[in-house]
């Protein structure tokens, strides 16, 4: 078992059959771009605080961390896709992140892999603000609640992807949103009977921690882009 969010452990997702890898993005105290997933640190860790309180060099001595240049290098040379989280805590993170959407923006062109990734998240404001500096860039935003009308609020954000609970999903929902030209994203299926109910439903994305696990669901029904 990889620690989540390293090469290591991207790496193995693809190996094991998944299509596209969702991984977090946060940034340093020196502003470097890196992929890892909570933005405070565990108590098991030998670190305390969160990411942006260090250095990379600070990091790179305590835990095996990336560069999300380092990843897409990775990516583009093995033509790998990628969902990137806008991972933050919004009240106290928000300034840091609009300051980083240039370099976001430059990574990704830099390593031509704008047709091979989606930027997603839960900050509406900062997702805005990216698809006013590129709007290129395809956003998915993440809707951890059940909305009073779906596609209106795709098109104020402009976005492509809608990302959700399977159990905050209907049928009606995922319809309305397919025939207005969205994709759905059901996040995150664990169970078989979570996997069957995404399937159901007709969502085109899941994300799994274990694509093996659902290897002979995904067999037996319509194929679905696999994340993990």
């Amino acid at each position: 078992m990889y620690q989540e969010n390293t090469l290591k452990a991207m790496k193995e997702g693809i190996k094991r059959g998944a299509d596209y890898l969702e991984i977090d993005i946060l940034y340093t105290k020196d502003n470097k771009i890196v992929i890892y997933h909570d933005t405070c640190f565990k108590e098991t860790l030998p670190l305390c605080g969160a990411v942006k309180d260090y250095t990379l060099e600070e990091l790179r001595e305590r835990i095996d961390i990336n560069t999300l240049e380092e990843v897409l290098t990775w990516g583009r040379e093995n033509n790998v896709f990628f969902g990137l989280e806008l991972k933050e805590i919004p009240v106290t993170m928000y300034e840091k992140s609009r300051q980083m959407l240039p370099s976001l923006i430059s990574c990704i062109k830099e390593h031509d892999m704008l047709d091979q990734v989606f930027v997603f998240g839960a900050n509406y404001k900062v997702l805005k603000e990216l698809k006013v500096l590129e709007k290129q860039i395809t956003i998915g935003i993440i809707v951890p609640f059940v909305p009073l009308d779906p596609v209106t609020m795709m098109k104020e954000m402009d976005a492509l992807i809608y990302l959700s609970y399977v159990n905050n999903l209907t049928p009606e929902i995922v319809n309305n949103l397919k025939q207005n030209g969205y994709y759905i994203d059901g996040s995150t299926v664990k169970t078989k009977q979570t996997m069957e109910l995404a399937i159901s439903l007709g969502v085109d994305m899941v994300e799994v921690d274990d694509p093996d696990q659902w290897k002979d669901v995904l067999d037996k029904k319509e194929n679905r882009k696999v994340g993990v």
